[in-house]
């Protein structure tokens, strides 16, 4: 299944998130289909096929730094055929 993940920091904690994501690996079973991040800062977002064993360990090692807005996504338009491509 596909999950999107809407994360976000308050901006006091930017250094912490950054430091915490160059060390951090997804984990196994979680195939990430994209990530982008704000340039403001305060906020990134992804694009996940998991099931949700592998989605609550996505979460389980951010939950000090990061509030979670997740939700299941289905592609659709352009993006429908990247996924496909890329994907299966």
């Amino acid at each position: 299944m596909l999950f999107m993940n809407i994360c976000t920091w308050p901006i006091e904690n930017q250094r912490k998130v950054e430091e915490k994501w160059r060390k951090w690996k997804w984990p196994p079973g979680v195939e990430v289909l994209f990530e982008f991040t704000d340039l403001q800062g305060g906020r990134s977002f992804n694009v996940i096929k998991t099931d949700m064993k592998g989605l609550i360990a996505t979460r389980s090692d951010w939950i000090d730094l990061v509030k979670f807005e997740t939700f299941p996504v289905y592609p659709i338009g352009v993006s429908k055929h990247l996924a496909r491509k890329y994907y299966g």
